[in-house]
């Protein structure tokens, strides 16, 4: 097979695996990233919580004229203070992810791009491997009964034109055989095995490799080997 096609599939088969496997770590990152996103997120509405919860004990209390300083309000006040730095850092952690997850999803754009790219690439050679395949296997093996078949045909037709000379002789002395007549209608020069859309069909093409075979010759020496077996 055409070395260069075979060089050529075989460096797009390894792209495109060095692609896809860079696609799955870049989607493992990703799905690392949304993970932090997510816990980051449940840290800050957890606080958003508390602090809401801490606004609507202070309303009611207000509402009722009662100064807010009461133990539960001072509870969530603790927990509030506690949770405080853990939320700031979080919502730094959370603009960090996501800046991250925007680079990734870029990145894995890029390299599905990439990967749709090599698998029309990569289609593209599999069909020029099959041609090749074509043009060293198939075709060399149609040639091949093809010369099988002129060689036969050529032996037959030289018996076929010797059939014929026989015939005309017993005719010209005045005889008639009472059996078949072979050898009419014969090639008297070109056997043309050509397969349409395999080879060229253009007028004025020859040559054994386009699956034309001249038999002129061997035929007359199948027709006088016939002759000379008769002597």
């Amino acid at each position: 097979m055409n070395e260069f096609v075979k060089t050529v599939f075989a460096t797009r088969q390894k792209l495109l695996k060095e692609e896809e496997d860079k696609c799955s770590e870049l989607t493992a990152q990703i799905e690392a990233a949304e993970a932090g996103v997510s816990e980051a997120e449940a840290v800050i509405n957890e606080f958003a919580g508390l602090r809401s919860k801490r606004k609507g004990i202070f309303a009611d209390l207000l509402k009722m004229g009662k100064p807010t300083n009461t133990e539960e309000a001072k509870e969530l006040d603790s927990e509030i203070a506690a949770k405080r730095e853990e939320a700031d850092r979080a919502a730094d952690v959370l603009e960090v992810q996501k800046e991250l997850l925007e680079s990734l999803f870029n990145d894995r754009r890029q390299h599905l791009n990439r990967i749709s790219e090599l698998r029309n690439l990569l289609a593209v050679s599999r069909y020029e491997m099959f041609i090749a395949g074509i043009e060293e296997t198939y075709l060399p093996e149609y040639l091949e009964a093809a010369r099988a078949y002129a060689k036969a045909a050529t032996k037959l037709a030289g018996i076929g034109k010797a059939a014929i000379e026989m015939r005309t002789n017993l005719q010209e002395n005045g005889l008639r055989p009472d059996c078949r007549n072979y050898g009419e209608s014969m090639p008297n020069r070109i056997i043309d095995l050509r397969l349409p859309g395999f080879f060229n069909m253009m007028d004025n093409t020859g040559g054994e490799e386009n699956a034309i075979f001249d038999i002129f010759k061997d035929m007359e020496k199948e027709k006088e080997a016939v002759f000379n077996s008769l002597k």
